[in-house]
């Protein structure tokens, strides 16, 4: 596959109502961990240390601007009822065949910053609770 440019990415994310809704204009900057403990098995006699794999766990950070719109649907995440709110990220774009990641999260971070010589901006962390989900855009 050849390599894209990063402005392609597509991230939706739950509105309150439940909908996914593109928030792709309000970012400049989207990023997806995926993780694996591992716990060690080494006993005596090894040169090497050996492990077995664990559990896996996954975040999601974005960053970008500032905007009333984006504004409701982190707040709404991250409000004492709030449920997991669907995450659908297409790192490459959203052409058919392209990587597509999906998973339930959790808002765990929100931050508004605003600068008086600068614009509004802001930025959210999303915590995954369950396996992510990797497909190809239909």
């Amino acid at each position: 596959m050849a390599a894209s440019h990063g402005k392609n990415a597509v991230v939706q994310l739950d509105n309150g109502a439940g909908s996914l809704t593109a928030i792709t204009s309000y970012l400049s900057k989207a990023s997806l961990e995926r993780m694996r403990e591992t716990a060690e098995t080494t006993v005596f006699g090894l040169n090497d240390k050996t492990y077995v794999a664990g559990l896996k766990d996954s975040t999601f950070s974005g960053e970008g601007n500032f905007d009333g719109a984006l504004d409701l649907i982190l707040s709404d995440d991250i409000a004492d009822n709030a449920a997991t709110k669907t995450l659908q990220y297409d790192p490459q774009g959203s052409t058919s065949g392209l990587p597509r990641y999906s998973i339930e999260t959790w808002v765990t971070k929100y931050s508004i910053d605003t600068d008086i010589g600068d614009k509004g901006s802001c930025s959210f962390e999303l915590q995954g609770t369950g396996a992510v989900t990797r497909t190809t855009v239909p």
